[in-house]
């Protein structure tokens, strides 16, 4: 599959991703660097950790089979992350900067009690275990023809997931989150460049538009394939999903200030999404030109092996390779961060070190027994994360947000998106139109009910900003 060339460029690439993080690695000298990279991020550096941070193989495999299967109504999909990180960025991220805490279950423990930042950091945790189990996964998917071609036999998936896993390790394990900013910085010059052009180029070779139009006539109606609704609840859970991300918050303590903080995170929202949509045209220009794929979550990789010359295809498979470097990399060191922050007394380099290497252990065997389905996984990993919306937006804008109404938003969104998910058809419609706002309604009420001692939040909201209501 790969010639002697694109063997040699991949390497070439892989050594450079691999030295560039190495060379970070010697820039950390306290835990405070390797967590927070020292608190300061300039703008292209967390633009390029955001974009990289988001942009990753599971996501991109799911959108492109999405666009292989219904054509340019999946294109509607990277719209979650303009409106989600734009969202973002307008919402929380400069009150973020101003906590400069480490990990966002913090901001729980701020506002509402030791107690509630542990529950938040625990559904972090298992939500974030959730999306890196797939990204190793999708991973698996795209460079396991590459490994069992180099090696002349097919190989496992637990090996080819183990290879992976151990150079990721490679590349992040001595300089956290300093590492992971130099290797998404690379991965970003390469991606920004090549995606899209490789995009244009499939699109062009395959006939654009007039292909299109013939293909169209040929695809199932995309309601029934891709319904509205399943969109619409995919932006809103996206964009309910985001404001508490903990990879992202860790970016937000990094930057150097407010306004780098909110001015990466917005324009970020429309370089990821243009990524997105160009990885959807190759897919869909590989549904144009090729015959049926076994497989639609391979129309990726499948487009490199058929249309890119000797050597651009070996760059080709070693940007995808940073995508997964820099995504696994930056989640790793995000649950590292809350792990050390919120249930470990002492935080030094030797025991962040250690905790990723646990880390990477327990994504590499999760990965291989989770269930199949890149997108539904990735989907459900999110049912942690969006129970903690009340405790977040109402803490940070309401000042008559409880404990008790927090506690009672959280369980019961972890509840209703559960009970959603194993009871009703098109799932994520229900739950994000249903269970997350009733959840929220149940702060409100509880809040009411059992409010807070007069004054509680007020050295929170002197480090955060004051709340818009109350």
């Amino acid at each position: 599959m790969l010639t002697t060339l694109d063997s040699v460029v991949f390497v070439g690439v892989l050594a450079g991703l691999v030295g560039v993080g190495l060379r970070a690695a010697r820039r950390v000298k306290t835990s405070g660097d390797w967590l927070v990279a020292g608190r300061n991020l300039g703008f292209w550096s967390l633009l390029g950790t955001l974009v990289m941070t988001e942009l990753n193989t599971a996501t991109m495999l799911a959108f492109s089979a999405a666009a292989y299967t219904v054509g340019p109504r999946a294109l509607a999909l990277p719209m979650v992350f303009l409106v989600g990180l734009m969202v973002y960025a307008l919402t929380v991220s400069r009150r973020y900067k101003r906590l400069n805490a480490t990990s966002v279950a913090e901001l729980y423990g701020a506002r509402f009690g030791p107690g509630l930042q542990r529950l938040a950091s625990a559904c972090f945790l298992v939500a974030m275990l959730g999306f890196v189990a797939t990204y190793v996964r999708s991973a698996e998917v795209v460079f396991a023809p590459v490994l069992s071609g180099w090696i002349g036999m097919p190989l496992s998936p637990w090996v080819t997931s183990a290879v992976l896993v151990a150079l990721v390790l490679v590349v992040t394990l001595g300089g956290g989150l300093v590492a992971v900013v130099a290797s998404d910085l690379a991965a970003f010059a390469l991606t920004v460049v090549l995606l899209p052009a490789f995009a244009w180029v499939a699109w062009s070779s395959t006939g654009g538009t007039v292909a299109l139009t013939q293909l169209m006539a040929e695809l199932p109606p995309g309601e029934d394939v891709m319904p509205t609704q399943f969109i619409v609840a995919l932006v809103l859970l996206t964009t309910f999903t985001y404001i508490a991300s903990p990879w992202y918050g860790q970016r937000m303590f990094a930057a150097k200030d407010e306004r780098t903080a909110f001015s990466a995170v917005a324009l970020s929202s429309v370089v990821v999404a243009g990524l997105y949509v160009a990885a959807s045209l190759i897919a869909i220009s590989v549904r144009m030109a090729l015959p049926p794929l076994p497989n639609a979550e391979s129309a990726l990789p499948q487009a490199l092996i058929t249309w890119a010359p000797s050597g651009l295809r070996g760059l080709g498979f070693a940007v995808l390779l940073g995508i997964v470097i820099t995504t696994m990399s930056s989640i790793w060191n995000t649950w590292v961060a809350m792990a050390v922050t919120d249930f470990v007394p002492i935080t030094t380099l030797k025991t962040s070190r250690g905790f990723m290497v646990i880390l990477a252990m327990v994504s590499w065997v999760a990965s291989n027994l989770m269930p199949d389905g890149i997108l539904g996984n990735m989907i459900l990993a999110n049912i942690p994360i969006a129970a903690l919306l009340f405790g977040l937006m109402g803490g940070l804008y309401w000042r008559g947000a409880s404990k008790a109404g927090a506690w009672a938003a959280t369980i019961s969104g972890f509840v209703g998106a559960v009970t959603c998910w194993w009871t009703l058809p098109l799932y994520e419609w229900w739950w994000a139109v249903g269970a997350v706002p009733a959840s929220v309604v149940i702060g409100v009420v509880f809040s009411l009910a059992l409010p807070d001692p007069s004054g509680h939040s007020d050295d929170f909201y002197a480090r955060t900003g004051a709340p818009l209501i109350g």
